[in-house]
Protein backbone atom coordinates (compact mmCIF):
# COMPACT_ATOMS: atom_id res chain seq x y z
CA UNK A 1 0.00 0.00 0.00
CA UNK A 2 1.51 3.37 -0.94
CA UNK A 3 2.40 5.72 1.93
CA UNK A 4 -0.07 8.47 2.80
CA UNK A 5 0.60 12.04 1.88
CA UNK A 6 1.31 14.53 4.71
CA UNK A 7 -2.06 16.20 4.03
CA UNK A 8 -4.76 13.63 3.40
CA UNK A 9 -8.56 13.77 3.21
CA UNK A 10 -11.04 11.03 2.45
CA UNK A 11 -14.73 10.83 1.61
CA UNK A 12 -16.89 8.57 3.73
CA UNK A 13 -18.53 7.01 0.68
CA UNK A 14 -15.23 6.01 -0.93
CA UNK A 15 -13.88 2.51 -0.44
CA UNK A 16 -10.74 3.75 1.27
CA UNK A 17 -9.17 0.92 3.32
CA UNK A 18 -7.29 3.50 5.38
CA UNK A 19 -10.47 5.22 6.59
CA UNK A 20 -11.50 3.64 9.94
CA UNK A 21 -15.10 2.58 10.42
CA UNK A 22 -15.10 4.07 13.95
CA UNK A 23 -13.39 7.11 15.44
CA UNK A 24 -13.24 8.15 19.11
CA UNK A 25 -13.58 11.75 20.31
CA UNK A 26 -12.67 12.88 23.84
CA UNK A 27 -14.70 15.74 25.30
CA UNK A 28 -13.24 17.23 28.50
CA UNK A 29 -13.54 20.32 30.69
CA UNK A 30 -11.05 22.32 28.62
CA UNK A 31 -12.23 21.23 25.17
CA UNK A 32 -12.55 23.92 22.54
CA UNK A 33 -15.10 21.84 20.68
CA UNK A 34 -18.54 22.02 22.28
CA UNK A 35 -21.20 19.36 22.74
CA UNK A 36 -24.92 20.12 22.53
CA UNK A 37 -28.18 18.28 22.00
CA UNK A 38 -29.08 20.32 18.96
CA UNK A 39 -28.86 19.03 15.37
CA UNK A 40 -25.09 19.48 15.48
CA UNK A 41 -23.89 17.42 18.44
CA UNK A 42 -20.19 18.33 18.49
CA UNK A 43 -19.07 21.61 16.97
CA UNK A 44 -15.58 23.00 16.40
CA UNK A 45 -14.55 26.25 18.08
CA UNK A 46 -14.04 28.23 14.86
CA UNK A 47 -16.64 27.85 12.11
CA UNK A 48 -16.54 31.48 11.01
CA UNK A 49 -15.36 30.64 7.50
CA UNK A 50 -18.44 28.57 6.66
CA UNK A 51 -18.38 25.67 4.15
CA UNK A 52 -15.04 24.75 2.69
CA UNK A 53 -13.79 23.66 -0.70
CA UNK A 54 -10.58 22.20 -2.03
CA UNK A 55 -9.42 25.73 -2.82
CA UNK A 56 -9.23 26.33 0.94
CA UNK A 57 -6.68 23.54 1.38
CA UNK A 58 -3.78 25.79 2.39
CA UNK A 59 -5.88 27.64 4.95
CA UNK A 60 -7.24 24.37 6.31
CA UNK A 61 -3.77 22.87 6.53
CA UNK A 62 -2.73 25.78 8.73
CA UNK A 63 -5.68 25.07 11.01
CA UNK A 64 -4.84 21.38 11.12
CA UNK A 65 -1.19 21.93 12.02
CA UNK A 66 -2.13 24.55 14.61
CA UNK A 67 -4.72 22.17 16.11
CA UNK A 68 -1.94 19.72 16.96
CA UNK A 69 0.11 22.35 18.81
CA UNK A 70 -1.25 22.29 22.36
CA UNK A 71 0.63 25.49 23.26
CA UNK A 72 -1.49 27.32 20.67
CA UNK A 73 -4.99 27.84 22.07
CA UNK A 74 -6.45 29.80 19.17
CA UNK A 75 -9.85 28.46 18.06
CA UNK A 76 -9.60 25.70 15.46
CA UNK A 77 -11.91 24.48 12.72
CA UNK A 78 -11.12 20.87 13.58
CA UNK A 79 -12.40 18.30 16.05
CA UNK A 80 -9.76 15.75 17.05
CA UNK A 81 -10.58 12.05 17.07
CA UNK A 82 -8.55 8.88 17.65
CA UNK A 83 -8.48 5.72 15.58
CA UNK A 84 -7.86 3.55 18.65
CA UNK A 85 -10.33 3.49 21.56
CA UNK A 86 -7.76 2.58 24.21
CA UNK A 87 -5.43 5.38 23.13
CA UNK A 88 -8.37 7.77 23.37
CA UNK A 89 -9.15 6.54 26.91
CA UNK A 90 -5.54 6.92 28.05
CA UNK A 91 -5.47 10.48 26.69
CA UNK A 92 -8.80 11.20 28.40
CA UNK A 93 -7.49 10.04 31.78
CA UNK A 94 -4.99 12.93 31.69
CA UNK A 95 -7.63 15.63 31.04
CA UNK A 96 -9.64 17.69 33.49
CA UNK A 97 -13.03 16.14 34.21
CA UNK A 98 -15.72 15.51 33.42
CA UNK A 99 -14.36 13.51 30.48
CA UNK A 100 -16.53 11.62 27.98
CA UNK A 101 -15.57 9.49 24.99
CA UNK A 102 -17.92 9.66 22.00
CA UNK A 103 -17.86 6.81 19.47
CA UNK A 104 -18.39 7.97 15.89
CA UNK A 105 -19.46 5.70 13.05
CA UNK A 106 -17.76 7.27 10.04
CA UNK A 107 -20.18 5.52 7.67
CA UNK A 108 -22.94 7.68 9.17
CA UNK A 109 -21.14 10.96 8.55
CA UNK A 110 -22.96 13.00 5.89
CA UNK A 111 -21.25 13.74 2.60
CA UNK A 112 -20.39 17.27 3.70
CA UNK A 113 -18.56 16.03 6.80
CA UNK A 114 -17.22 12.76 5.42
CA UNK A 115 -15.16 14.32 2.68
CA UNK A 116 -13.43 16.62 5.16
CA UNK A 117 -11.77 14.13 7.49
CA UNK A 118 -8.05 14.85 7.60
CA UNK A 119 -5.03 12.79 8.53
CA UNK A 120 -1.54 14.21 9.10
CA UNK A 121 1.55 12.05 8.86
CA UNK A 122 3.06 13.42 12.09
CA UNK A 123 0.11 12.06 14.11
CA UNK A 124 -0.82 8.73 12.51
CA UNK A 125 -3.51 7.74 15.04
CA UNK A 126 -5.39 11.05 14.96
CA UNK A 127 -8.08 12.11 12.50
CA UNK A 128 -9.36 15.68 12.30
CA UNK A 129 -13.02 16.22 11.42
CA UNK A 130 -13.83 19.61 9.96
CA UNK A 131 -16.41 21.88 11.64
CA UNK A 132 -18.94 19.43 13.11
CA UNK A 133 -19.98 15.89 14.03
CA UNK A 134 -23.76 15.43 13.65
CA UNK A 135 -25.78 13.63 16.28
CA UNK A 136 -26.73 10.58 14.23
CA UNK A 137 -23.05 9.70 13.64
CA UNK A 138 -22.46 9.36 17.41
CA UNK A 139 -23.45 5.78 18.18
CA UNK A 140 -22.35 5.54 21.83
CA UNK A 141 -20.63 7.38 24.66
CA UNK A 142 -18.56 6.41 27.67
CA UNK A 143 -17.65 8.39 30.77
CA UNK A 144 -13.89 8.33 31.27
CA UNK A 145 -13.54 10.20 34.55
CA UNK A 146 -15.61 12.44 36.82
CA UNK A 147 -15.19 16.14 37.25
CA UNK A 148 -13.06 17.13 40.22
CA UNK A 149 -12.67 20.20 42.41
CA UNK A 150 -10.10 21.06 45.04
CA UNK A 151 -10.91 22.00 48.60
CA UNK A 152 -9.59 25.52 47.93
CA UNK A 153 -11.93 25.90 44.94
CA UNK A 154 -14.84 24.80 47.10
CA UNK A 155 -13.84 27.31 49.76
CA UNK A 156 -13.86 30.08 47.15
CA UNK A 157 -17.31 29.06 45.88
CA UNK A 158 -18.66 28.86 49.43
CA UNK A 159 -17.42 32.38 50.14
CA UNK A 160 -19.00 33.74 46.94
CA UNK A 161 -22.31 32.01 47.60
CA UNK A 162 -22.56 33.36 51.15
CA UNK A 163 -22.64 36.90 49.74
CA UNK A 164 -25.92 36.00 48.03
CA UNK A 165 -27.59 34.43 51.07
CA UNK A 166 -29.62 37.58 52.01
CA UNK A 167 -31.68 37.14 48.81
CA UNK A 168 -32.11 33.37 49.01
CA UNK A 169 -35.21 31.65 50.37
CA UNK A 170 -34.84 30.77 54.05
CA UNK A 171 -34.90 27.07 54.90
CA UNK A 172 -38.26 27.18 56.72
CA UNK A 173 -39.89 28.93 53.73
CA UNK A 174 -38.91 26.30 51.18
CA UNK A 175 -41.68 24.00 49.89
CA UNK A 176 -41.40 20.48 51.35
CA UNK A 177 -40.90 18.99 47.87
CA UNK A 178 -39.21 20.34 44.74
CA UNK A 179 -39.18 18.68 41.31
CA UNK A 180 -36.41 18.82 38.73
CA UNK A 181 -37.13 17.81 35.12
CA UNK A 182 -34.26 16.48 33.01
CA UNK A 183 -34.89 16.25 29.26
CA UNK A 184 -32.86 15.74 26.09
CA UNK A 185 -31.97 19.43 25.86
CA UNK A 186 -31.19 20.05 29.54
CA UNK A 187 -28.10 22.09 30.30
CA UNK A 188 -28.02 20.64 33.82
CA UNK A 189 -26.79 17.07 34.27
CA UNK A 190 -26.34 14.67 37.14
CA UNK A 191 -22.69 14.03 37.88
CA UNK A 192 -20.22 12.78 40.42
CA UNK A 193 -17.64 15.35 41.47
CA UNK A 194 -14.46 14.19 43.21
CA UNK A 195 -13.11 16.49 45.93
CA UNK A 196 -9.30 16.64 46.05
CA UNK A 197 -7.07 17.80 48.89
CA UNK A 198 -3.92 19.89 48.43
CA UNK A 199 -1.97 16.74 47.53
CA UNK A 200 -4.40 15.73 44.79
CA UNK A 201 -5.93 12.88 46.77
CA UNK A 202 -9.68 12.26 46.53
CA UNK A 203 -11.08 12.89 50.03
CA UNK A 204 -14.80 12.80 49.20
CA UNK A 205 -17.24 13.09 46.35
CA UNK A 206 -20.47 14.92 45.64
CA UNK A 207 -23.48 13.40 43.91
CA UNK A 208 -25.41 16.32 42.42
CA UNK A 209 -27.32 17.72 39.49
CA UNK A 210 -24.99 20.46 38.27
CA UNK A 211 -25.68 23.72 36.48
CA UNK A 212 -23.99 24.42 33.15
CA UNK A 213 -21.82 27.16 34.69
CA UNK A 214 -19.80 26.15 37.73
CA UNK A 215 -18.70 29.54 38.99
CA UNK A 216 -20.36 32.53 40.63
CA UNK A 217 -19.77 35.79 38.80
CA UNK A 218 -22.20 37.98 40.76
CA UNK A 219 -21.01 40.97 42.78
CA UNK A 220 -24.21 42.97 43.26
CA UNK A 221 -27.98 42.64 43.55
CA UNK A 222 -28.59 44.08 40.03
CA UNK A 223 -26.27 41.39 38.62
CA UNK A 224 -28.23 38.71 40.48
CA UNK A 225 -31.48 40.08 39.02
CA UNK A 226 -29.97 40.03 35.52
CA UNK A 227 -28.64 36.46 35.87
CA UNK A 228 -32.00 35.12 37.05
CA UNK A 229 -33.85 37.00 34.31
CA UNK A 230 -31.54 35.49 31.69
CA UNK A 231 -31.95 32.02 33.17
CA UNK A 232 -35.75 31.96 32.89
CA UNK A 233 -35.74 33.48 29.39
CA UNK A 234 -36.22 30.49 27.06
CA UNK A 235 -35.53 32.60 23.98
CA UNK A 236 -31.85 32.60 24.86
CA UNK A 237 -29.82 29.49 25.67
CA UNK A 238 -26.76 30.95 27.34
CA UNK A 239 -25.31 28.62 30.00
CA UNK A 240 -26.53 29.40 33.51
CA UNK A 241 -25.34 28.93 37.09
CA UNK A 242 -28.86 27.98 38.20
CA UNK A 243 -30.90 24.76 38.09
CA UNK A 244 -34.68 25.19 37.83
CA UNK A 245 -37.15 23.20 39.93
CA UNK A 246 -40.93 23.32 40.45
CA UNK A 247 -42.82 23.21 43.74
CA UNK A 248 -45.98 21.79 42.11
CA UNK A 249 -45.66 18.21 40.90
CA UNK A 250 -48.37 18.56 38.25
CA UNK A 251 -46.67 21.63 36.78
CA UNK A 252 -43.38 19.70 36.53
CA UNK A 253 -45.10 16.73 34.88
CA UNK A 254 -46.97 18.86 32.34
CA UNK A 255 -43.86 20.83 31.45
CA UNK A 256 -41.72 17.70 31.14
CA UNK A 257 -44.15 15.96 28.81
CA UNK A 258 -43.77 18.80 26.33
CA UNK A 259 -40.00 18.22 26.12
CA UNK A 260 -38.03 15.88 23.87
CA UNK A 261 -37.33 12.53 25.49
CA UNK A 262 -36.00 10.88 27.39
CA UNK A 263 -37.52 12.98 30.20
CA UNK A 264 -37.09 12.14 33.88
CA UNK A 265 -38.53 13.92 36.92
CA UNK A 266 -36.51 13.99 40.15
CA UNK A 267 -38.33 14.56 43.44
CA UNK A 268 -36.36 16.18 46.29
CA UNK A 269 -37.09 16.45 50.01
CA UNK A 270 -35.94 19.98 50.87
CA UNK A 271 -35.53 19.13 54.57
CA UNK A 272 -32.57 16.95 53.59
CA UNK A 273 -30.68 19.70 51.75
CA UNK A 274 -27.39 20.88 53.28
CA UNK A 275 -27.53 24.20 55.11
CA UNK A 276 -24.97 25.67 52.71
CA UNK A 277 -27.23 25.21 49.65
CA UNK A 278 -28.81 28.43 48.32
CA UNK A 279 -32.21 28.40 46.60
CA UNK A 280 -33.93 31.43 45.03
CA UNK A 281 -37.58 31.94 44.12
CA UNK A 282 -37.87 33.32 40.59
CA UNK A 283 -41.01 35.32 41.46
CA UNK A 284 -39.00 37.37 43.97
CA UNK A 285 -36.97 38.78 41.08
CA UNK A 286 -39.43 38.86 38.16
CA UNK A 287 -42.89 40.47 38.38
CA UNK A 288 -45.89 38.44 37.18
CA UNK A 289 -43.81 35.27 36.97
CA UNK A 290 -44.99 31.87 38.21
CA UNK A 291 -44.59 31.53 41.96
CA UNK A 292 -43.66 27.83 41.91
CA UNK A 293 -40.25 27.92 40.21
CA UNK A 294 -37.23 27.72 42.51
CA UNK A 295 -33.64 28.09 41.36
CA UNK A 296 -30.77 26.17 42.95
CA UNK A 297 -27.38 27.88 42.82
CA UNK A 298 -24.75 25.70 41.04
CA UNK A 299 -26.23 22.31 41.96
CA UNK A 300 -28.96 20.22 43.55
CA UNK A 301 -27.30 17.87 46.05
CA UNK A 302 -28.81 14.41 45.72
CA UNK A 303 -28.87 13.86 49.49
CA UNK A 304 -32.56 14.75 49.40
CA UNK A 305 -33.44 12.68 46.34
CA UNK A 306 -36.62 10.68 47.05
CA UNK A 307 -37.78 9.40 43.68
CA UNK A 308 -37.13 9.41 39.91
CA UNK A 309 -40.09 9.13 37.53
CA UNK A 310 -40.04 8.52 33.77
CA UNK A 311 -42.22 11.09 31.96
CA UNK A 312 -41.21 10.50 28.32
CA UNK A 313 -39.74 7.19 27.18
CA UNK A 314 -35.98 6.81 26.73
CA UNK A 315 -32.86 5.47 28.40
CA UNK A 316 -32.81 5.55 32.24
CA UNK A 317 -30.60 8.03 34.11
CA UNK A 318 -27.56 6.80 35.98
CA UNK A 319 -28.15 4.91 39.20
CA UNK A 320 -28.13 7.10 42.34
CA UNK A 321 -24.89 7.08 44.31
CA UNK A 322 -25.09 5.69 47.82
CA UNK A 323 -23.13 8.44 49.55
CA UNK A 324 -23.43 12.20 49.48
CA UNK A 325 -20.76 14.65 50.55
CA UNK A 326 -21.87 18.07 51.75
CA UNK A 327 -19.23 20.82 51.43
CA UNK A 328 -18.62 22.74 54.61
CA UNK A 329 -19.07 26.53 54.36
CA UNK A 330 -15.72 26.77 56.13
CA UNK A 331 -14.05 25.40 53.00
Amino acid sequence: MPPRQPFHWVAHNQEDPQFPEFLFHIQHADSQATYSDSEISIKAADTAFGPSSVSDASELLGHAIRRQDWTDRRPSRFISTFEDAEQARQWGYLRNGPVYMYIINTRLLPQSAGKWVFWLSNSPCEYLILDQIPRNAIVASEKIRPRFVTTSQMASLAEKSERLRPWAVSRHNLPPRLYFVQHAGSQSTRDRIDVLDVYGNAVAFIDAIESAVQDIEINSLPELYAMIKNHVNWYQRRPSMFVSTFSVRKHAENWGRRCAGPVWMYEFDTSKLPASQLVFRARDFIDKYTDNEYLFLLQIPCCGLRDITLLVDGEPPREPLVHCFTPSPAW
